[in-house]
């Protein structure tokens, strides 16, 4: 376990509104408050926000793998434990790509239309509009 600030978790839902049903919204909303007063969270958590510090950077840690396509099953029930090349970012289905961290652990799972961070062995966090930076991202592998 450890600490993250609350800028890192704005990094991760890229400073915009948690979109998405009453539910996702305030458990959204109490996990950001639960990490600003300093509440401890997963240690994927806290490499998810580090990665994406560096994604917000230009991604520069990142490599880009379209040689390899992952997949999280038909629902998305797979993509908590789906593992892929370090600080990579590789294939899902069309039009889909995923972020791994330094442990080879999936904690993104974006597509055009909406961006959700993933804790590893737990699930996805809530989705949000993915930044400039995601769309790139999603460019390099798909192109387009």
């Amino acid at each position: 376990m450890g600490y993250i600030p609350a800028e890192a978790v704005q990094i991760i839902f890229g400073g915009q509104i948690i979109k998405g049903a009453r539910k996702g919204v305030i458990k959204g909303v109490q996990f950001i408050k639960r990490v600003q007063q300093g509440t401890k969270v997963g240690e994927g958590v806290v490499e998810g926000a580090k990665l994406a510090r560096g994604v917000v950077k230009g991604g520069s840690n990142l490599s880009i793998r379209t040689d390899i396509v992952l997949s999280g099953g038909r629902s998305g029930q797979l993509v908590k434990t789906l593992t892929g090349p370090a600080n990579s970012v590789v294939k899902g289905s069309q039009g889909r790509i995923f972020i791994t961290d330094n442990a080879e652990k999936v904690i993104w799972d974006i597509t055009k239309d909406r961006a959700k961070s993933v804790i590893p062995g737990q699930g996805f966090g809530p989705k949000v509009t993915p930044t400039q930076e995601h769309l790139n991202l999603l460019k390099q592998v798909w192109g387009n």
